[in-house]
């Protein structure tokens, strides 16, 4: 059986009863007709919690799955490959290097090659790194 997506948690900052929901049916009873609703989706129940603390101000129009990505939950995988690419210009020349972590050693550089673009590079790289 296939795992169940995690649920969204929302905020409502102004409605009928303000408070911090887990199913998007509570949240819209609560903001449905209302007006001058104010309210608000997070991915996970923590950052509800600490979005309820503060005003609706400081989070309308703010992506909030883009910041949990802000907050690694693990440390990184160690050792780990590296690579990264860069181009002048579009085609342009391309170089690509790999680098082993935590050392920060540098596996592999190669280039520049002319005629290249960066999703070129980045993809040469992780050919190289694998």
């Amino acid at each position: 059986m296939a795992a169940r997506k995690a649920g969204k948690f929302y905020v409502v900052w102004k409605g009928r009863q303000p408070g911090v929901y887990a199913a998007w049916a509570e949240c819209e009873a609560q903001v449905k007709g209302y007006p001058g609703a104010e309210y608000k989706a997070f991915p996970t129940r923590e950052m509800a919690e600490a979005a309820w603390q503060e005003s609706y101000a400081a989070h309308r129009g703010k992506n909030t799955a883009a910041q949990q990505w802000l907050f690694a939950p693990n440390p990184p995988v160690t050792p780990s490959l590296c690579v990264d690419a860069a181009c002048s210009g579009v085609p342009g020349p391309v170089e690509y290097r790999g680098v082993r972590l935590p050392e920060g050693e540098q596996v592999f550089r190669q280039g520049p090659f002319p005629g290249g673009t960066n999703n070129i590079g980045e993809f040469l790289a992780l050919v190289h790194a694998l």
